[in-house]
């Protein structure tokens, strides 16, 4: 039997490589972004927009993977829609 002493790094078990998972996660984020572009591409330059600041850093590739492109593409329409109801600030608004 090995003593705790006499273990080295090989010996205890590692736990699984955090950078690998995150560069996963990064590209999966970017794989589901670009079919969600693609679909918003269709749309009015506006709602293209309304994607990019949605989707652009700081966003999570964790709450990317949470949504599935569709769902990205609608809510980037849905929010261009709500904005463009709105009357603009009065210029003395600043």
């Amino acid at each position: 039997m090995i003593r705790p002493e006499e273990r080295t790094m090989l010996d205890t078990p590692q736990p699984p490589d955090r950078g690998a998972i995150e560069d996963q996660d990064i590209r999966a984020a970017r794989d589901r972004l670009a079919v969600a572009r693609a679909l918003v591409a269709e749309d009015k330059p506006e709602v293209g927009g309304f994607f990019e600041a949605l989707v652009r850093p700081p966003a999570s590739p964790t709450d990317i993977l949470r949504a599935n492109p569709k769902a990205l593409a609608t809510l980037a329409r849905m929010s261009s829609a709500v904005a463009a109801s709105h009357r603009p600030a009065p210029a003395w608004c600043g």
